[in-house]
């Protein structure tokens, strides 16, 4: 079984499908004193579009969706937390830090299929019941999301 990688995102500003990764962000908030957090996938701000909050919103950094995709964009996520074995023998550790439970989601956006479909439906009762005591990977297998996705089509829980 071949997956690909994710081509379809919500944008978390507007709500609507993000269709072409070249026309949309991947932003987070850095504070000076604390680790990278609120991630978020949004449309730029073009063709009239409002979707990215900007400096404004506490969102200076950010990065075109399209370079964290595939197994180049898997090793670019992967730089966010650490500069890796080569760069810390050339350079030493680096002191790099985010909120896991924000960057793991995002990652899991970027690069497992059927996640960002399944994600809409975690709040769904249904999918909560049948998932109730599995272990902590098997809900996030792509097996299981595309279930997931699946399962509540029609519940309006978290969408």
């Amino acid at each position: 079984m071949t997956l690909t990688t994710p081509d379809l995102w919500y944008c978390d500003s507007c709500g609507e499908s993000i269709t072409e990764p070249g026309k949309s962000l991947v932003i987070w908030r850095e504070d000076a004193d604390g680790p990278a957090h609120d991630f978020r996938l949004v449309h730029k701000s073009t063709d009239g579009r409002k979707c990215d909050p900007g400096f404004k919103g506490g969102y200076s950094p950010s990065n075109d969706i399209s370079i964290y995709l595939g197994p180049e964009g898997t090793q670019r996520l992967l730089s966010h937390l650490s500069s890796g074995p080569l760069m810390t023998l050339a350079q030493g550790p680096s002191s790099r830090t985010v909120d896991a439970y924000d960057f793991v989601d995002v990652f899991r956006r970027l690069q497992t299929p059927y996640y960002e479909e399944a994600r809409r439906h975690f709040g769904c009762p249904a999918v909560q019941q049948e998932y109730e005591g599995a272990g902590e990977a098997l809900p996030y297998l792509p097996k299981s999301l595309e279930h997931i996705a699946t399962l509540c089509v029609d519940c309006e829980v978290g969408h």
